[in-house]
Protein backbone atom coordinates (compact mmCIF):
# COMPACT_ATOMS: atom_id res chain seq x y z
CA UNK A 1 0.00 0.00 0.00
CA UNK A 2 1.41 3.26 -0.95
CA UNK A 3 2.61 6.03 1.17
CA UNK A 4 0.34 8.20 -1.16
CA UNK A 5 -2.91 5.96 -0.86
CA UNK A 6 -2.71 5.78 2.43
CA UNK A 7 -5.57 8.71 3.25
CA UNK A 8 -7.68 7.61 0.77
CA UNK A 9 -7.92 3.55 1.61
CA UNK A 10 -8.28 5.28 5.51
CA UNK A 11 -11.71 7.17 4.16
CA UNK A 12 -12.78 3.82 2.35
CA UNK A 13 -12.41 1.73 5.41
CA UNK A 14 -14.25 4.44 7.51
CA UNK A 15 -17.29 3.97 5.08
CA UNK A 16 -17.35 0.68 4.70
CA UNK A 17 -17.92 0.60 8.23
CA UNK A 18 -20.39 2.98 8.07
CA UNK A 19 -22.48 1.01 5.51
CA UNK A 20 -22.43 -2.18 7.08
CA UNK A 21 -21.62 -3.82 3.39
CA UNK A 22 -21.94 -7.60 4.43
CA UNK A 23 -19.14 -7.70 1.53
CA UNK A 24 -16.19 -9.69 2.42
CA UNK A 25 -14.89 -8.69 -1.19
CA UNK A 26 -14.93 -5.03 0.05
CA UNK A 27 -13.18 -5.50 3.06
CA UNK A 28 -10.13 -7.81 0.88
CA UNK A 29 -9.80 -5.30 -1.59
CA UNK A 30 -9.16 -2.32 1.15
CA UNK A 31 -6.87 -4.62 2.98
CA UNK A 32 -4.98 -5.59 -0.62
CA UNK A 33 -1.62 -7.14 0.10
CA UNK A 34 0.21 -5.15 2.82
CA UNK A 35 3.65 -5.69 4.13
CA UNK A 36 2.16 -7.25 7.40
CA UNK A 37 0.83 -10.17 5.74
CA UNK A 38 3.63 -10.48 2.71
CA UNK A 39 6.41 -13.35 3.36
CA UNK A 40 10.12 -12.27 2.84
CA UNK A 41 9.50 -13.68 -0.87
CA UNK A 42 6.51 -11.83 -1.32
CA UNK A 43 3.80 -13.77 -1.07
CA UNK A 44 0.77 -12.88 0.15
CA UNK A 45 -0.86 -14.60 3.27
CA UNK A 46 -4.15 -13.76 4.47
CA UNK A 47 -4.39 -16.41 7.27
CA UNK A 48 -3.71 -17.28 10.98
CA UNK A 49 -1.55 -20.37 10.43
CA UNK A 50 -1.47 -23.64 12.25
CA UNK A 51 1.43 -23.30 14.70
CA UNK A 52 1.83 -26.57 16.26
CA UNK A 53 5.16 -26.96 15.16
CA UNK A 54 6.26 -23.45 13.99
CA UNK A 55 8.27 -21.17 16.86
CA UNK A 56 6.45 -17.27 15.87
CA UNK A 57 9.90 -15.88 15.98
CA UNK A 58 11.43 -18.17 13.28
CA UNK A 59 12.29 -16.53 9.86
CA UNK A 60 9.33 -16.21 7.34
CA UNK A 61 7.25 -17.79 10.66
CA UNK A 62 3.90 -16.91 8.83
CA UNK A 63 4.22 -18.43 5.50
CA UNK A 64 5.52 -21.70 7.39
CA UNK A 65 2.21 -21.92 9.63
CA UNK A 66 -0.12 -21.03 6.61
CA UNK A 67 1.21 -23.91 4.72
CA UNK A 68 1.09 -25.90 7.93
CA UNK A 69 -2.41 -24.90 7.77
CA UNK A 70 -2.87 -26.00 4.08
CA UNK A 71 -1.50 -29.81 4.90
CA UNK A 72 -4.07 -29.83 7.94
CA UNK A 73 -6.67 -29.13 6.13
CA UNK A 74 -5.90 -31.26 2.81
CA UNK A 75 -5.13 -34.40 5.03
CA UNK A 76 -8.58 -33.52 7.12
CA UNK A 77 -9.92 -33.93 3.58
CA UNK A 78 -7.93 -37.16 2.54
CA UNK A 79 -7.09 -35.00 -0.90
CA UNK A 80 -4.98 -37.49 -3.53
CA UNK A 81 -4.46 -38.13 -6.59
CA UNK A 82 -7.85 -40.00 -6.91
CA UNK A 83 -9.70 -36.70 -6.66
CA UNK A 84 -10.85 -35.42 -10.16
CA UNK A 85 -12.48 -32.22 -8.93
CA UNK A 86 -11.84 -30.47 -5.80
CA UNK A 87 -13.26 -27.21 -5.21
CA UNK A 88 -11.72 -23.85 -2.30
CA UNK A 89 -14.30 -21.52 -1.62
CA UNK A 90 -13.04 -18.50 -0.52
CA UNK A 91 -9.57 -19.25 -2.13
CA UNK A 92 -7.72 -15.97 -0.54
CA UNK A 93 -4.46 -15.40 -2.86
CA UNK A 94 -4.83 -18.74 -4.81
CA UNK A 95 -1.97 -20.00 -2.12
CA UNK A 96 -3.94 -23.20 -0.97
CA UNK A 97 -5.12 -23.91 -4.22
CA UNK A 98 -1.65 -24.19 -5.77
CA UNK A 99 -0.50 -26.02 -2.54
CA UNK A 100 -3.26 -28.48 -2.98
CA UNK A 101 -2.44 -29.55 -6.56
CA UNK A 102 1.24 -29.41 -6.08
CA UNK A 103 1.27 -31.52 -2.40
CA UNK A 104 -1.53 -33.91 -2.79
CA UNK A 105 -2.11 -34.43 -6.88
CA UNK A 106 -5.47 -33.55 -6.91
CA UNK A 107 -6.67 -33.99 -10.65
CA UNK A 108 -7.81 -30.25 -10.88
CA UNK A 109 -8.35 -27.55 -8.13
CA UNK A 110 -10.97 -24.82 -8.86
CA UNK A 111 -10.65 -21.75 -6.81
CA UNK A 112 -13.89 -19.51 -5.79
CA UNK A 113 -13.44 -16.06 -5.21
CA UNK A 114 -15.70 -12.67 -4.86
CA UNK A 115 -12.71 -9.84 -4.45
CA UNK A 116 -10.72 -9.07 -7.81
CA UNK A 117 -8.37 -7.66 -6.70
CA UNK A 118 -7.05 -11.06 -4.72
CA UNK A 119 -8.41 -13.30 -8.47
CA UNK A 120 -5.67 -10.80 -10.16
CA UNK A 121 -3.28 -12.35 -7.66
CA UNK A 122 -4.71 -15.93 -7.43
CA UNK A 123 -3.47 -16.14 -11.49
CA UNK A 124 -0.09 -15.05 -11.16
CA UNK A 125 0.45 -16.77 -8.65
CA UNK A 126 -0.92 -20.35 -10.20
CA UNK A 127 0.92 -19.31 -13.44
CA UNK A 128 4.23 -20.19 -11.00
CA UNK A 129 3.66 -23.71 -10.66
CA UNK A 130 4.63 -26.69 -11.53
CA UNK A 131 0.96 -28.22 -12.22
CA UNK A 132 -0.49 -24.56 -13.60
CA UNK A 133 -2.94 -26.58 -16.27
CA UNK A 134 -4.51 -27.93 -12.84
CA UNK A 135 -5.29 -24.29 -11.27
CA UNK A 136 -8.30 -22.69 -12.27
CA UNK A 137 -10.01 -19.85 -10.63
CA UNK A 138 -13.46 -18.81 -10.97
CA UNK A 139 -15.21 -15.39 -9.57
CA UNK A 140 -18.50 -16.18 -7.47
CA UNK A 141 -20.27 -16.21 -4.54
CA UNK A 142 -20.11 -19.48 -2.22
CA UNK A 143 -23.65 -18.86 -0.70
CA UNK A 144 -24.67 -19.21 -5.18
CA UNK A 145 -21.78 -21.08 -6.31
CA UNK A 146 -21.64 -21.17 -10.44
CA UNK A 147 -21.13 -25.09 -10.84
CA UNK A 148 -23.76 -27.69 -11.78
CA UNK A 149 -24.98 -30.12 -9.06
CA UNK A 150 -22.45 -32.86 -8.03
CA UNK A 151 -19.22 -31.41 -9.44
CA UNK A 152 -16.59 -32.03 -7.07
CA UNK A 153 -15.15 -34.57 -5.32
CA UNK A 154 -14.28 -32.67 -2.16
CA UNK A 155 -14.67 -28.84 -0.71
CA UNK A 156 -12.68 -27.19 1.37
CA UNK A 157 -12.21 -23.79 3.03
CA UNK A 158 -9.54 -22.58 4.63
CA UNK A 159 -10.66 -19.51 6.89
CA UNK A 160 -13.13 -17.76 4.82
CA UNK A 161 -16.85 -19.52 6.08
CA UNK A 162 -17.29 -17.17 9.07
CA UNK A 163 -17.47 -14.72 6.41
CA UNK A 164 -19.84 -16.17 3.62
CA UNK A 165 -23.48 -14.17 4.12
CA UNK A 166 -24.97 -16.87 5.93
CA UNK A 167 -22.29 -19.62 6.19
CA UNK A 168 -25.49 -22.02 6.26
CA UNK A 169 -26.41 -21.16 2.49
CA UNK A 170 -22.88 -22.05 2.31
CA UNK A 171 -23.60 -25.30 3.48
CA UNK A 172 -25.99 -25.97 1.27
CA UNK A 173 -24.38 -24.80 -1.38
CA UNK A 174 -21.29 -27.10 -0.78
CA UNK A 175 -23.72 -30.13 -0.27
CA UNK A 176 -25.13 -29.54 -4.06
CA UNK A 177 -21.89 -29.25 -5.73
CA UNK A 178 -20.58 -32.32 -4.07
CA UNK A 179 -20.79 -35.61 -5.58
CA UNK A 180 -22.76 -38.79 -3.29
CA UNK A 181 -20.48 -39.60 -0.73
CA UNK A 182 -17.84 -36.27 -1.38
CA UNK A 183 -16.34 -34.16 1.34
CA UNK A 184 -16.55 -31.30 2.83
CA UNK A 185 -13.19 -29.94 5.37
CA UNK A 186 -12.68 -26.48 6.91
CA UNK A 187 -10.62 -24.36 9.08
CA UNK A 188 -12.67 -21.72 10.10
CA UNK A 189 -13.51 -19.41 12.86
CA UNK A 190 -16.44 -19.40 14.92
CA UNK A 191 -17.39 -16.96 17.44
CA UNK A 192 -20.10 -17.58 20.23
CA UNK A 193 -22.72 -14.68 21.00
CA UNK A 194 -21.48 -11.86 23.35
CA UNK A 195 -22.29 -12.53 26.64
CA UNK A 196 -21.76 -8.96 28.26
CA UNK A 197 -21.98 -5.13 26.95
CA UNK A 198 -18.45 -5.23 25.60
CA UNK A 199 -18.75 -8.16 24.06
CA UNK A 200 -21.82 -6.72 21.82
CA UNK A 201 -19.94 -3.69 21.29
CA UNK A 202 -16.90 -5.58 20.14
CA UNK A 203 -18.50 -7.84 17.86
CA UNK A 204 -20.53 -5.02 16.15
CA UNK A 205 -17.14 -3.09 15.51
CA UNK A 206 -15.53 -6.32 13.85
CA UNK A 207 -18.46 -7.30 11.90
CA UNK A 208 -18.74 -4.06 10.38
CA UNK A 209 -14.62 -4.25 10.34
CA UNK A 210 -14.04 -7.19 9.12
CA UNK A 211 -17.18 -7.94 7.40
CA UNK A 212 -18.74 -10.57 8.98
CA UNK A 213 -22.31 -11.39 8.56
CA UNK A 214 -24.01 -11.26 12.46
CA UNK A 215 -25.91 -14.40 11.57
CA UNK A 216 -22.94 -16.30 11.72
CA UNK A 217 -21.92 -15.50 15.36
CA UNK A 218 -23.28 -18.76 17.19
CA UNK A 219 -21.68 -21.58 19.15
CA UNK A 220 -20.40 -25.21 18.03
CA UNK A 221 -23.59 -26.39 19.28
CA UNK A 222 -25.50 -24.27 16.25
CA UNK A 223 -22.82 -24.94 13.90
CA UNK A 224 -23.19 -28.56 13.85
CA UNK A 225 -26.62 -28.31 13.70
CA UNK A 226 -26.47 -26.21 10.70
CA UNK A 227 -24.02 -28.93 8.93
CA UNK A 228 -26.76 -31.74 10.03
CA UNK A 229 -29.56 -29.76 8.42
CA UNK A 230 -28.18 -29.44 5.15
CA UNK A 231 -27.17 -32.86 5.19
CA UNK A 232 -24.18 -33.70 6.16
CA UNK A 233 -22.78 -36.71 8.27
CA UNK A 234 -19.93 -34.71 10.25
CA UNK A 235 -17.21 -37.57 10.83
CA UNK A 236 -14.98 -34.78 12.57
CA UNK A 237 -14.54 -31.67 14.67
CA UNK A 238 -12.01 -30.32 16.84
CA UNK A 239 -10.93 -26.78 18.24
CA UNK A 240 -7.15 -25.64 17.33
CA UNK A 241 -7.06 -22.39 18.84
CA UNK A 242 -4.21 -22.85 20.92
CA UNK A 243 -2.11 -23.76 18.10
CA UNK A 244 -3.77 -20.97 15.77
CA UNK A 245 -4.81 -17.60 17.21
CA UNK A 246 -3.17 -17.80 20.80
CA UNK A 247 0.29 -18.27 18.55
CA UNK A 248 -0.58 -15.65 16.14
CA UNK A 249 -1.00 -13.40 18.65
CA UNK A 250 2.56 -14.20 19.93
CA UNK A 251 3.74 -13.59 16.29
CA UNK A 252 1.67 -10.54 15.96
CA UNK A 253 3.24 -9.24 19.15
CA UNK A 254 6.90 -9.62 17.59
CA UNK A 255 5.77 -7.60 14.38
CA UNK A 256 8.23 -3.92 13.91
CA UNK A 257 5.91 -1.25 14.68
CA UNK A 258 6.23 -0.29 10.65
CA UNK A 259 4.71 -3.28 9.20
CA UNK A 260 2.00 -3.11 11.96
CA UNK A 261 1.47 0.52 10.60
CA UNK A 262 0.92 -1.01 7.14
CA UNK A 263 -2.22 -1.97 7.94
CA UNK A 264 -4.04 1.72 8.33
CA UNK A 265 -5.05 3.07 11.54
CA UNK A 266 -8.89 2.82 10.81
CA UNK A 267 -8.09 -0.80 10.15
CA UNK A 268 -5.52 -1.43 13.05
CA UNK A 269 -7.99 0.49 15.72
CA UNK A 270 -11.57 -1.05 13.85
CA UNK A 271 -9.75 -4.77 13.60
CA UNK A 272 -8.32 -3.89 17.76
CA UNK A 273 -11.27 -5.91 19.55
CA UNK A 274 -10.81 -9.20 17.65
CA UNK A 275 -7.27 -9.95 19.91
CA UNK A 276 -9.61 -10.17 22.68
CA UNK A 277 -13.47 -11.37 21.94
CA UNK A 278 -13.23 -14.96 22.80
CA UNK A 279 -13.19 -17.10 19.76
CA UNK A 280 -12.64 -20.51 18.67
CA UNK A 281 -11.45 -22.08 15.68
CA UNK A 282 -12.19 -25.26 14.23
CA UNK A 283 -10.78 -27.78 12.01
CA UNK A 284 -13.95 -29.99 10.61
CA UNK A 285 -14.92 -33.05 8.15
CA UNK A 286 -18.06 -33.71 6.94
CA UNK A 287 -20.00 -36.07 4.34
CA UNK A 288 -22.54 -36.02 2.12
CA UNK A 289 -24.63 -39.33 2.56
Amino acid sequence: METAHIPKQWMRWIQMMMRGDRDSATQYDLRGNVALTRTDAGIPTMNFGYWRDVAPTAKDALWAATQALFQLVGETAALSERDAMVLDAGCGFGTNARYLAETFGVQRVVGLNVSSLQLEACRQIARGSVRAAAINFARGSATCMPFADATFDKVVSVEAAFHFPPRQQFFAEAFRVLRPGGTLALADLVGPAPQNTWQRTAIAMLCRALQIPHENIYDLDVYRQQLADCGFVLCELRSIREDVLTRYQHWLFHQPVGKLLSLGMPMMMSSAPFLLYPWDYICLKAIKR
